[in-house]
């Protein structure tokens, strides 16, 4: 379950505008007027031999609470997550792993224990981003880039910040990493999205495969 964290990411970026790119409060106005994304990307994460194992991602939003990501991780398979609005899945082809949890326990959790889940923290607008985080700095970098950090207001445990890099004009990301200690724990690098495209809700329908026993999370 632990590959399904660095996709938390991704939602942020379609949100921030040069007006609001220092206030989370005006994040959390731009991101519930999003009716809906796509983007592909890249993810890497750090290898006890000093290489970086990659992984190649697909995202969807669909307003007001549904997503779907397609995650493959090699030798490891495939993990693909669809919130359809009431439920959460997530399904694990190489290992034939599949969880459930209800989105309003999910919810609930979050305010109890934090962004310990940020994609679906991220895609949940009913969710305030201000509540969840604190925006350390916002920085101008090289060609017209910006530097976000935003660290969790609750201890998660799998990390402690965020560093953000999007476009100064707030409309595309370029690349996030996630840390832990000053220790890199997934570098994700952006290759291609489209803000409020035309989305088939059929992509955030899931069929449990049959004979396949559904883990519930509480």
């Amino acid at each position: 379950m632990k590959k399904i964290s660095y996709a938390f990411l991704f939602s942020l970026f379609f949100f921030i505008s040069p007006a609001n790119a220092d206030s989370l409060s005006s994040l959390d106005i731009e991101r519930a007027s999003l009716r809906s994304l796509s983007f592909t990307a890249t993810i890497e994460t750090p290898k006890p031999n000093g290489r970086m194992s990659k992984m190649e991602m697909k995202y969807y939003y669909l307003s007001p609470n549904k997503f779907r990501s397609e995650l493959k991780m090699g030798i490891e398979g495939n993990l693909l997550t669809v919130s359809d609005g009431t439920f959460i899945w997530s399904w694990q082809n190489r290992t034939k792993k599949l969880y459930r949890q209800a989105r309003n326990k999910l919810i609930e959790n979050f305010k109890l224990f934090g962004p310990f889940d940020p994609i679906t923290a991220f895609s949940a607008p009913d969710i305030s981003l201000s509540e969840l985080f604190e925006l350390k700095s916002s920085l101008p970098m090289r060609n017209s880039e910006r530097k976000l950090i935003l660290t969790p207001k609750k201890n998660v445990g799998s990390y402690d910040r965020i560093e953000l890099i999007i476009e100064d004009n707030g409309k595309k990301p370029v690349q996030a990493t996630v840390w832990k200690k000053n220790i890199l724990t997934a570098k994700i690098t952006f290759t291609n999205y489209i803000k409020n495209p035309q989305l088939s809700n059929s992509l955030f329908v899931f069929e449990p495969p049959r004979g396949i026993r559904i883990n519930e999370l509480r």
